[in-house]
């Protein structure tokens, strides 16, 4: 099997870097010191997500590979009800590949799904 060089696979840590980094874009620090600051707002939820999407889109395109992604934003308000989410997919396991990040605060939930497939 023909091993691809690093431009042409799906690394999750980039997609995962990418996502963090919009979401302290998004939010600023989200550290020990700052979590209380995240208040669950549901006027402001739509407006989060997009931002954190586009952020996480605009970080991707700048690694330069080719490749086509698909991202997802979820934001809940903590209540302890909980959540639970699955995701799937049929793919090339050499080249293409999500990456999830999961940040829990006291107010909120945030789930993003990166999947990332070879052009």
């Amino acid at each position: 099997m023909e091993e691809l060089g690093v431009d042409q696979e799906f690394l999750a840590e980039e997609a995962e870097n990418a996502i963090e980094d919009a979401i302290k874009q998004c939010f600023g620090p989200t550290d020990a010191n700052s979590v209380g600051a995240l208040l669950y707002n549901k006027e402001k939820v739509n407006d989060w997500c997009g931002h954190i999407a586009d952020t996480t889109i605009k970080n991707l395109l700048r690694l330069n590979k080719r490749f086509k992604y698909v991202i997802t934003v979820v934001i809940q308000q903590n209540t302890g009800a909980g959540v639970q989410s699955a995701t799937g997919g049929f793919q090339n396991t050499t080249s293409d590949g999500v990456a999830v990040i999961q940040k829990e605060f006291p107010d909120m939930i945030i789930i993003v799904t990166v999947f990332g497939w070879q052009t």
